[in-house]
């Protein structure tokens, strides 16, 4: 188990379980928590609101911030941005804030950059968007709006004044101003009443102006993001902020009060620059610890620093460039040395694509420093979140159609420019991953270049000359047949192309090294038949009741092996003689997701979930033997792939 820090703080509130909790963690700047595993905490810790905030640039307050509720990702939370804040401005040492940064910068997927200030009244003052709402006052949806307020108000429903309607990044959000003389506060809400909205409008906001020390006054309902009633919402006073100062005639940059009476109530301060608000309002601590959740899921990944940043990147023996930029939080920092080319590099992937541009810099892979080394730089991407980009280790001519106008352009890989540079002696990539079920997962794998490491393997390495069939070709492409079960099945037949890959992707569901067994679709039937898998709709992958419905799968694979595959580097021996095929066994359990990991996945308990993937009826790719169970190599010389057992074979 791994576990995180938190705090649970009140927004808009300077006592105790008043206000808004929002739980707040702070993530390191080098996490690679993947969205799943962020709203399955939000789950458990069923706020309103929880946020996940990710340093940027400390030294200049920066950060990255999302927000999730029990059940979705929202694009913009007020009062869980309140509570971030005052967390970071409490903890500087912690957190490595500098005691003169009172001004703190969050970049957000949704929101655009939002601001936070440390008041002298110990306030803190958030810059948000103000809201742009627009009359409804007609037609079938005032109809439903109305209905609704009827029914959530029943038996005494307040008198309507106003319905407006929010736009741009308030698109979900609604207004309903009702008669500032009804019991807002004391009255009895059935918010299931407000589902008829959802479709449209997501966050529903019933207000009245009011007297004495506040100028208006609201309650907050979201049952359609599992919120029923929000205790006290910041995105709501910016939303409304424009509609009441205009309504009280005040100047922009007057203050207006804002409370809002839920149970537990709060104040906002609110203040209208032109298209921006500024939201005031206390935070109070109201409980931290610590939370405990299962270990990441399976990143096969390399600490990297590229430039003069440090990134978690992929292992991929599938594609041969190396980027980065997929996480906003970490963005490439270039070195002195750095070099722009001007070339644009795109490069698309089985669940993903990066687009951006090529740059030479400096690279280094735990002590070894690879210099001029091309890289690309995202300014676009898809499929990577929680990592910062791939480290490519797969044949050069992957880098093919990638870069710039000319599809002939070859860009080295990592290993070519050890080679090149004289940091190895020969063209040999070694990659030792353990499974997600072992217990020394955490650290997970190792990659090794320019030799074979004789300590990660059991018995013989048997190598198999690289397929000249496409487009495995172009991959750590080999030829096998499969076998299932005792009665040895026919699953794939003789001379079959199959890719050994290090990070792949499955629908909805993203586990990066995993090395899911993608099979044309007869193959994957012939499976289904003999274990009577069934197609789980909703998460996109298949399922059986008991691990007992599995049989191995065998796989015949090889033809030659080395002489002496003990020696490494220069001293590698490289004579092969001939020796029979070799089987290599994928048992059941190396055929599943780890149970402990369903949750994550939207699983469920005591379902097995299989690590198998279609690719339709003209696909004649199936991946190899699982690599998390069998240490491979790849010799870009001489065009073979190396496979061997591990102790993690049986496990």
């Amino acid at each position: 188990m791994s576990s995180l820090n938190y705090a649970i703080v009140d927004a808009f509130t300077q006592v105790p379980f008043k206000g808004n909790g929002a739980a707040v963690v702070v993530l390191d700047s080098n996490s690679q928590f993947k969205d799943e595993l962020l709203q399955a905490i939000a789950a458990e810790f069923n706020l309103s609101e929880t946020a996940f905030t990710t340093p940027i640039n400390k030294d200049e307050g920066k950060f990255f911030l999302r927000w999730f509720t029990p059940k979705v990702e929202v694009g913009l939370c007020g009062h869980a941005t309140l509570a971030t804040a005052h967390v970071l401005f409490s903890n500087r040492k912690s957190i490595g804030l500098a005691d003169n940064i009172n001004r703190l910068e969050f970049q957000t997927k949704k929101a655009g950059i939002l601001t936070a200030q440390l008041l002298g009244d110990g306030r803190i003052e958030l810059d948000f968007p103000a809201g742009d709402i627009i009359s409804i006052h007609s037609g079938e949806t005032q109809e439903r709006i109305v209905t609704a307020i009827k029914e959530a108000f029943h038996p005494t429903p307040p008198a309507i004044k106003f319905i407006g309607d929010g736009k741009k990044i308030y698109d979900d959000y609604l207004l309903v101003e009702i008669d500032p003389n009804y019991d807002l506060q004391g009255a009895s809400v059935n918010t299931d009443a407000f589902k008829i909205l959802a479709s449209a409008h997501q966050i529903i906001v019933v207000s009245q102006s009011a007297t004495g020390n506040e100028d208006f006054k609201s309650r907050v309902f979201a049952p359609a993001t599992g919120v029923q009633e929000d205790p006290v919402t910041g995105s709501a006073h910016s939303f409304m902020a424009s509609y009441w100062q205009k309504a009280f005639g005040k100047d922009q940059g007057t203050e207006i009060r804002g409370q809002q009476v839920s149970l537990r109530s709060g104040d906002v301060g609110v203040v209208v620059h032109g298209d921006m608000c500024k939201l005031r309002g206390h935070a109070t601590l109201a409980a931290k610890g610590e939370f405990f959740y299962p270990s990441r899921l399976g990143f096969y990944a390399a600490n990297v620093q590229v430039g003069l940043g440090n990134y978690t990147l992929i292992v991929d023996s599938g594609s041969a460039y190396t980027w980065v930029g997929a996480n906003l939080s970490n963005p490439y920092l270039p070195s002195p040395e750095s070099i722009a080319t001007g070339e644009n590099v795109s490069v698309p992937y089985g669940s993903g694509n990066f687009t951006g541009f090529k740059f030479i810099d400096t690279v280094v892979i735990d002590n070894i420093v690879i210099k001029h080394q091309q890289i690309g730089v995202a300014n676009l991407s898809f499929g990577f979140e929680g990592v910062d980009g791939i480290l490519g280790i797969g044949p050069p001519d992957r880098t093919f159609n990638t870069t710039g106008t000319d599809p002939f352009i070859l860009v080295p890989t990592v290993t070519d420019e050890m080679l090149m540079q004289g940091i190895i002696d020969v063209n040999i990539t070694g990659v030792a991953l353990s499974p997600l079920t072992t217990p020394d997962f955490e650290l997970n794998g190792e990659v090794t270049f320019g030799g074979i490491d004789p300590t990660k393997f059991i018995g013989n390495l048997t190598f198999v000359p690289t397929t000249d069939k496409p487009p495995a070709s172009t991959f750590w492409g080999i030829e096998q047949s499969v076998t299932i079960g005792d009665s040895h099945t026919v699953v794939i037949p003789p001379g079959t192309p199959g890719i050994m890959d290090t990070a792949e992707e499955i629908y909805n569901v993203t586990i990066e090294g995993t090395t899911l067994l993608f099979l044309a679709t007869p193959f994957l039937n012939t499976i289904l038949n003999v274990t009577g898998a069934v197609f789980n709709d909703t998460l996109g992958i298949y399922q059986v009741d008991s691990l007992d419905s599995l049989q191995s799968l065998f796989y015949n694979i090889g033809g030659v092996s080395n002489k002496n595959p003990f020696l490494k580097s220069a001293l590698y021996d490289l004579t092969l003689t001939l020796l029979p095929k070799t089987i290599f066994e994928l048992t059941p359990n190396a055929q599943i997701f780890p149970p402990q990991f369903n949750i994550l996945i939207g699983g469920q308990e005591g379902v097995f979930y299989l690590l198998f993937a279609d690719l339709g009826d003209e696909a004649d790719i199936p991946a190899g033997p699982g690599m998390m169970r069998h240490y491979v190599t790849y010799d870009g010389t001489r065009k073979v792939v190396g496979v061997a057992q591990t102790k993690n074979t049986f496990t």
